[in-house]
């Protein structure tokens, strides 16, 4: 959206005929153009590259195990689960796998 309407600026044509023909609010436009990621988002972030920095130096570690390995050696405390759905986001999981026992007769 934001291209387009640099692209048109770049043109020559004034913002007040550019988004009523795009059918744009102003109030959106100048929203999505003074946009910055919350603090959530930019600890959700931060906890990511630090959920992909340690399972790369362990990659035999789950969930669980990197969570305890972050809280101990951050200074962000970190659940299970949200150490779980970013490994997720990520694409990556333990390269252990749990042994079946299988039942004997």
């Amino acid at each position: 959206m934001l291209e387009v309407v640099n692209a048109n600026l770049l043109v020559g044509h004034r913002i007040t005929r550019i988004l009523p023909v795009l059918k744009i609010p102003r109030s959106t436009y100048y929203d999505y153009l003074h946009w910055q990621p919350s603090r959530t988002e930019r600890r959700r972030h931060l906890i990511k590259q630090e959920v992909l920095t340690a399972w790369l130096r362990y990659p035999m570690y789950g969930y669980p195990r990197l969570t305890i390995l972050l809280n101990q050696q951050s200074d962000i405390h970190v659940s299970q689960h949200l150490v779980y759905q970013q490994m997720c986001e990520l694409g990556i999981r333990s390269r252990m796998v749990k042994r079946i026992n299988k039942p004997t007769t």
